[in-house]
Parts: structure tokens; C-alpha cells; sequence
């Protein structure tokens, strides 16, 4: 699950406003007597109005912007915006309801202090989950190659690129071309930058594939040296496909003497030399597979035992709020401010319920 979210370039004018409303369905108004509704679990969600600084000529800012009201569009215009002021927020909903399966769920407040958390409505205590700081261990450049190749290099039977234009999210994403008929093309992270680990951890590697070869996901575990010590691959083969995006993940835990992850794709046994395309990749603790750009990446809570299914997990904390929001309409323009300049008119955004 790709969750996109506003590029933290795009940012909101002096005057925007950020503010919270109850969700629910008035049902009768008495002129002189109390009102009644059915009110949504008691939620006081977000609500944004923002306009967008001025969008310079030779940025990418503009397209950038452009770029994500059409990929949100694909999910009815729900993306996550990023409150510019840290606050204190009360009953934040980690995640949808529980399916009785999944043990870890997203925490979208970045650097959650005074953290409570409440399981259908019951205190948490400490000892029953585990804070991770983060839902995506990459760096940007390595989850979504708005800059290069991050921390991926090619081995010698492939080449690859950065292209823009074709993405999943964002702008760019990794073109791999194999270079010998017949033989795997791997792409790995170097040692030096793979994301830390810790021993008897679960994590979970994500990656997303468009192309015509058969391709797999796998997690080498190094140790302080940068020797494998063993290699968990995805037990399903991707079937290359040029008309959609697929998804490969691995679930594993590391092993001991374990201090890193390395990511590995692999273009198996290619019968011709046409490219694929790589994009949002990504390390999560847990059973996390939803995806994020690192940066703009909410905190994952892991829960001893996975959550009775439909149970909620709400949680109070101060940090960075982080809010899915859908657009109140996906219709947008921008105006001309000066030759060269441009700057996207107000628009409305409001959290959704998870379903």
C-alpha cells in the first residue's frame, strides 16, 4: 500500500489554516430545544486549507505538485499532510481496525513524546508494544530515487538509471536494463549504507516492480564485518507486468550476530535485455508493509500479540501530527504571480476515518 504524502518542498503560505472538526450526521435541529446526530466515535479530526507558496520557475515544484494530485487521484485524493507545528493530539488513529493478524500499525505523530496508547478503549501499558522511530529505515534517495540511485548499485550484468516520468510516487524512479540474456541482474545496497538492525527483530522489505521479467526481493543480514550471514528472499516470484505496478515483500527476522539489513533486487533470468522499473522501496519494523517516503514517514507501534480483529488503536501524544486527508475536490488550478512564477489557488483537505 503506497501512502502519499504532500512534498515537504511544497509548503504552505502564511495564512493557511489547519484545524479539527467532528465527523457526523445531523439528524433533527429543535428551534429552541438540543440537537441530535450520530457523532463518529468521538473523533476531532483535521481539517486543512492551505494555499501553497509561490511555485518558482526551474523548480520542480510545479511538477511536483502536479504530479501528486495525479497519484492521489488514483486513491480518490487521499494523501497525508504534515502539520508545520509541533501540539499535543488526542485519540490519533494508528492505522485501520485490526484484522486479527497484523501486529504493527503506524503511529502518525513524528517524535511522539507523552505517548498514551488505547487499545478499544483500554490503556496500554508500556510492556505490551514496541516505539520504532520510524515506518521506513531507508533514506529518501534509496526509497524513492528523487535523486539518483541512493544507496542501490548495479552489478556488472545490468545497467541502471534514474528516469523521470515513470514513478509510482514522486517523480523518478530506477530503470534497470539487463545487460546478458539468461542471467540474473541483481541491484543491492552498498554495505556501508544499509539501515541498522536489531537482533530477534521482524522487519519487512517492500518493493515495487513494472516490467516484463520475473524479479524478487531479498534481505541479506550482515554482520559487523559486512559478511552475509544469511538471506531471506520473497517467496513469490513476481510475473513482470508492464501495465501495472506489483508489489514484492519479505518478512523476516534477524538473526544473531545480525547488524544490518541489505535490500536485494533481482531481475531473474531475463530472456531479453528490456528494461524494468523499480520504486518506493522500503524497510518497515514489524509486519508494517504500508509505504512511505522515509522523511515523511510516521512512527510504527508493535504489539506483543496482534490485536483483536476490528479492535481500534488510538493514541494521545505531542510531536508532529501526521493526517490522511481526501481532498474536498480534485479539480485545481494555479494562478500567475509574476512572468515565471505560480502558485496553486486554496485548497481543502479532510482526514478520513480509517476503514
Amino acid at each position: 500500500m503506497i501512502e502519499h504524502s504532500l512534498p515537504a518542498s511544497l509548503t504552505p503560505k502564511p495564512g493557511s489554516k489547519v484545524g479539527l472538526f467532528q465527523p457526523g450526521l445531523e439528524v433533527t435541529k429543535y428551534q429552541t430545544g438540543p440537537k441530535s446526530s450520530r457523532l463518529w466515535q468521538g473523533f476531532m479530526l483535521r481539517e486543512i486549507n492551505y494555499t501553497l507558496s509561490t511555485l518558482v520557475h526551474g523548480s520542480d515544484k510545479l511538477k511536483l505538485w502536479e504530479r501528486y494530485l495525479n497519484q492521489i487521484a488514483k486513491d480518490g485524493g487521499t494523501g497525508w499532510y504534515a502539520d508545520p507545528l509541533t501540539g499535543t493530539h488526542d485519540n490519533v488513529q494508528c492505522g485501520p481496525p485490526a484484522d486479527g493478524s497484523q501486529t504493527t500499525f503506524p503511529l502518525p505523530v513524528q517524535g511522539a513524546t507523552d505517548l498514551w496508547l488505547y487499545l478499544d478503549g483500554a490503556l496500554v501499558a508500556p510492556t505490551e508494544y514496541t516505539l520504532h522511530a520510524v515506518a521506513n529505515l531507508l533514506d529518501d534517495d534509496s526509497a524513492g530515487f528523487a535523486d539518483g540511485k541512493g544507496e542501490f548499485r548495479a552489478g556488472t550484468s545490468v545497467l541502471a538509471y534514474q528516469v523521470e516520468g515513470i514513478a509510482l510516487d514522486g517523480l523518478c524512479s530506477l530503470q534497470l536494463v539487463p545487460q546478458v540474456v539468461s542471467t540474473d541482474s541483481v541491484f543491492w545496497m552498498v554495505a556501508s549504507g544499509c539501515p541498522a538492525v536489531t537482533v530477534g527483530q521482524e522487519y519487512t522489505a517492500i518493493a515495487h516492480a513494472l516490467g516484463s521479467h520475473d524479479m524478487t526481493l531479498a534481505i541479506n543480514w550482515l554482520d559487523n564485518l559486512d559478511a552475509v550471514l544469511s538471506t531471506d528472499t520473497s517467496t513469490t516470484t513476481l510475473s513482470g507486468s508492464l501495465s501495472a505496478w506489483q508489489a514484492l515483500t519479505v518478512t523476516a527476522t534477524a538473526p544473531t550476530d545480525a547488524v544490518k539489513a541489505q535490500l536485494v533486487i533481482t531481475a531473474v533470468n531475463p530472456a531479453d535485455t528490456s528494461a524494468c522499473y523499480w520504486d518506493c522501496v522500503g524497510l518497515a519494523p514489524g509486519d508494517l508493509t504500508r509505504w512511505w517516503l522515509p522523511s515523511l514517514a510516521p512512527m510504527a507501534v508493535e504489539m506483543s500479540s496482534a490485536p483483536t480483529t476490528n479492535y481500534r488503536l488510538l493514541a494521545d501524544a505531542t510531536g508532529k501530527r501526521l493526517s490522511k486527508c481526501r481532498l474536498a475536490k480534485m479539480s485545481n488550478s494555479w494562478g500567475l504571480s509574476s512572468p515565471g512564477h505560480a502558485k496553486p489557488q486554496s485548497f481543502k483537505a479532510s482526514e478520513e476515518v480509517w476503514l
